[in-house]
């Protein structure tokens, strides 16, 4: 009942009850910390934006976790500049947490780190090709399409993986080229990307590429990636 009681004085004391749940978060108690989350996702009150962004970077990473899984939930969820430094947390939940959000709040600047994140094995890897595949804001594709030229060949795999997901039609030349090269692991990602990229006009150049292989094993490459394109273009 105290839980419920306080819940009910914060909330009916509008803006004012922004330092009460601000204290109740950063707290020693566990309850009252859990009763203040439940209020994070809808309580409208001024100022709570600020007061979450500065509060953030001084809660255990549990707290961290939590607090940004309720601010996500707000219309006025987390900024860029409140999230990205999370991703150097030591913590994985929240570098965990921190990729899920900039699913929805990140830009062309964390592109590289969430490209490093994808191109690792571990618990991270799966959210940041979500991240990656989903993030609107920005030039998110233009600066995946540099990454292409990255000397890394773990990064050129995942943006070309990225640019695919996308749907990033502007890519075609560019992967085109590396299903040419030399590195099979970049090969074979450029030959998937194109598999859901290419359109009708542009399957010549994919049929030049099977044509033109070095070797058996270029040449079934590029052929079964023909075949899947002839696959997904062929009317239902």
């Amino acid at each position: 009942l105290r839980l419920v009681a306080f819940q009910g004085i914060v909330r009916a004391l509008g803006d004012d009850g922004l330092p009460l749940l601000i204290e109740a978060l950063a707290g020693p108690s566990k309850a009252t910390q859990m009763a203040a989350l439940r209020l994070v996702p809808d309580l409208a009150v001024a100022g709570a934006t600020l007061a979450f962004s500065k509060l953030l970077p001084t809660l255990s990473p549990p707290m961290q976790v939590a607090l940004l899984n309720g601010w996500e939930q707000r219309p006025d969820p987390p900024a860029l500049e409140t999230v990205a430094p999370l991703l150097n947390s030591p913590a994985i939940e929240v570098r965990l947490s921190a990729i899920r959000a900039l699913a929805r709040v990140g830009d062309e600047t964390v592109v590289l780190p969430l490209v490093e994140s994808a191109a690792a094995l571990g618990p991270a890897q799966k959210a940041a090709r979500v991240a990656l595949t989903q993030m609107a804001r920005g030039d998110v594709a233009a600066r995946l399409l540099a990454l292409l030229d990255d000397p890394r060949t773990e990064v050129q795999v995942e943006a070309a993986r990225a640019l695919g997901e996308r749907g990033e039609r502007r890519a075609v030349t560019r992967l085109l080229e590396l299903a040419r090269g030399e590195s099979t692991p970049v090969r074979l990602a450029a030959l998937r990307a194109l598999v859901v990229l290419l359109d009708e006009q542009q399957l010549n150049a994919l049929v030049r590429l099977v044509s033109e292989a070095a070797g058996e094993t270029r040449r079934a490459e590029a052929a079964r990636a023909l075949t899947l394109v002839y696959e997904r273009l062929e009317p239902k």
